[in-house]
């Protein structure tokens, strides 16, 4: 039976078989290995970058109304580098929704951030911090259901 070879691509490791009873593994399966792997490692990378992001992302809840981006932004900034800070706002009023999200710079900031502020008080309401969690697709469809 053939043995294969191994290829490393992309930091993943591609073991190639050739098909045949042959020991020749010829150079265009390679090419069509090589880019598959490459393909689905760019795919891992990507997702990889995703769940990092997510990871650094944090949920803010229990926030004041009166809360603003920038006050949020310098409570996170205590516990790490803050790369993004925002209150939730509603569409029409441009009022409050009471919660937002701070993206931190590296996933040990938010897990700091998380143990510092979870259930901590902050203009007179208790926080609640925990990492985000990815958004839900929302199903499409009209308002207008007559």
């Amino acid at each position: 039976m053939p043995t294969g070879r191994d290829l490393q691509v992309n930091h993943c490791v591609l073991h190639i078989v050739p098909e045949g009873p042959t020991d020749q593994i010829l150079v265009s399966d390679v090419a069509y290995h090589v880019l598959h792997l490459s393909a689905v490692c760019d795919k891992t990378m990507m997702e990889y970058r995703q769940e990092e992001k997510m990871n650094k992302k944090l949920y803010v809840g229990g926030l004041a109304y009166s809360v603003t981006d920038d006050q949020l932004r310098d409570l996170f900034a205590t516990h790490g580098s803050v790369e993004s800070a925002s209150v939730v706002r509603d569409r029409g009023s441009d009022s409050s929704r009471g919660f937002g999200f701070v993206e931190m710079g590296t996933q040990q900031e938010a897990e700091k951030a998380i143990a510092a502020l979870n259930a901590t008080e902050f203009q007179g309401r208790s926080l609640s911090v925990n990492i985000a969690k990815p958004r839900e697709p929302r199903s499409g469809g009209s308002r207008d259901r007559w």
